[in-house]
């Protein structure tokens, strides 16, 4: 069920002395990182403290440039060529959303789920439950959660702004961009798999600046397989609905690729918060260049 008020909605409460994972559709931090269990030891370049993404590290903003190192837009570009970009305009598909928790309430069996997807910050999920259609919509900053009950919940701009998933801003026409850092990390080892980490680091929407005037960006880092060159993870800080300065760690893994009208699509959705799995989405039916609007994704 969509319960969440917000993206990546997780709410961590303390029941009969064991940590009791309410976890909603978009993971927004009600309680700080203090709440989860040390489940590994924790590298101090990192906030993974689950048993998922071994050796995913927090992502590192710079100190915006013009910056865009050749091996990282070599990765890229590999990535654009495997999923055959070209096709790429808006996606609509259909599916099972599966929440990772146990309990008496049913709440870990899947729930229909339709996702919409357009350009690179347009993004819509509707899960369908016994209680009705929840539904989360993001356009650039403005993000909004409406319950199956009606009430609506915005989301943080700095979390909207970052987007549902991360690969559409690599599927852009004329990608590289000017105006973005791409920064080459090299080889990482994730979960014992050797995979080439790029960060990329984008201005908003407008170029506005903060109190400081320094802009206003979006870091992420993506990892490709050196293999297929396809997308396997992308990782950024997300704050939720109650910010405070103690961002958690949001990483999504990417599997199942499929070929879906001329371009490789991945079916498998996985997200997880400091490395605790939240939640998955399978898609089972996917179309392409649909005509979707931008009207589907405000209410």
């Amino acid at each position: 069920m969509l319960r969440s008020p917000a993206w990546f909605c997780v709410h961590f409460a303390l029941v009969v002395g064991r940590l009791k994972i309410e976890s909603w559709l978009l993971i927004t931090v009600l309680l700080s990182a203090a709440s989860i269990p040390l489940l590994a030891q924790q590298h101090r370049f990192t906030q993974i403290m689950g048993t998922s993404d071994q050796g995913v590290v927090t992502p590192q903003e710079f100190p915006f440039s013009a910056r865009q190192d050749a091996a990282a837009v070599n990765a890229i570009r590999a990535y654009r060529s495997a999923v055959g970009v070209s096709a790429w305009s808006d996606l609509r598909a259909t599916g099972e959303w599966t929440l990772n928790s146990t309990g008496s309430d049913g709440a870990n069996e899947p729930e229909q789920a339709t996702l919409w997807m357009r350009d690179q910050r347009e993004f819509r999920l509707d899960v369908r439950d016994a209680q009705g259609m929840s539904s989360l919509r993001m356009d650039g900053v403005i993000g909004m959660h409406q319950h199956a009950d009606g009430r609506m919940q915005p989301m943080d701009a700095r979390d909207a702004i970052a987007g549902l998933f991360a690969f559409p801003m690599l599927l852009t026409a004329t990608f590289p961009p000017a105006g973005i850092m791409l920064i080459d990390q090299g080889s990482a080892t994730v979960d014992g798999v050797p995979l080439h980490r790029v960060t990329m680091e984008s201005p908003w929407p407008g170029n506005p600046t903060d109190a400081k005037g320094n802009p206003l960006v979006t870091v992420t880092d993506f990892y490709f397989s050196p293999q297929s060159n396809l997308l396997i993870k992308s990782a950024h800080l997300i704050r939720g609905a109650d910010p405070s300065p103690q961002q958690m760690l949001s990483v999504t893994t990417y599997g199942d690729y499929r070929q879906e009208e001329g371009m490789q699509v991945a079916h498998t959705y996985r997200a997880s918060l400091n490395g605790q799995v939240m939640w998955t989405l399978h898609l089972s039916q996917v179309r392409l260049n649909q005509g979707v609007t931008r009207a589907h994704f405000h209410f």
